[in-house]
């Protein structure tokens, strides 16, 4: 299951979970818009190893800032609070290589 946040409530969450995957996305993007059904059976296979959050920054801006994304669709792991890697860009390999990494 990949849970919706937003501004107010994202990074108490990343800072109270082990292993959290951020997706910041828009419905306005097609490169986002082409990646969202595959990044979902991705955190559908890995929902007992890593939590899945997605942030839509049309009605999240701030979000962009915190995390620091330099464009869309941002996908990064945090543990803890603290980021371990992050992308930018649809590429589902590099998502794959990510979460295998990281729960490894």
């Amino acid at each position: 299951m990949i849970e919706q946040l937003n501004d107010d409530n994202l990074w108490l969450h990343l800072f109270t979970n082990q292993r959290v995957v951020v997706r910041l996305y828009s419905d306005y993007s097609a490169l986002c818009n082409a990646f969202e059904a595959s990044y979902k059976s991705i955190a559908k296979e890995n929902k007992k190893s890593i939590q899945f959050i997605d942030v839509d920054v049309s009605e999240n801006p701030n979000s962009v800032n915190a995390i620091g994304a330099y464009s869309l669709p941002f996908v990064g792991i945090y543990e803890e609070g603290e980021l371990k890697e992050k992308f930018s860009t649809p590429n589902l390999s590099q998502l794959h290589t990510m979460i295998q990494n990281q729960i490894t």
